[in-house]
């Protein structure tokens, strides 16, 4: 994640509320909600359960499984 200045009250713009899929937990919501801020390109994040990339874009998302990335993570000492 990527933290970016706090808004002034001014710059702060009502949004209708987002859309999200069901398994979506804390993380993958606050990668939603960064990556529609205007200074942001993408926000990524990993799911620690079932190994999930999930890349969000403008309120959308695209995510791929573990398997497709190459299978189990290796740990590196």
């Amino acid at each position: 994640m990527v933290r970016v200045r706090t808004p002034n009250a001014t710059e702060v713009v009502e949004e209708p509320p987002l859309a999200y899929a069901d398994w979506m937990g804390t993380k993958h919501l606050s990668a939603l909600e960064v990556s529609l801020r205007e200074e942001v390109l993408a926000s990524i994040t990993l799911s620690e359960e079932n190994g999930r990339v999930t890349v969000f874009r403008n309120g959308k998302h695209t995510d791929c499984e573990r398997e497709k990335l190459g299978g189990r993570w290796r740990i590196v000492d």
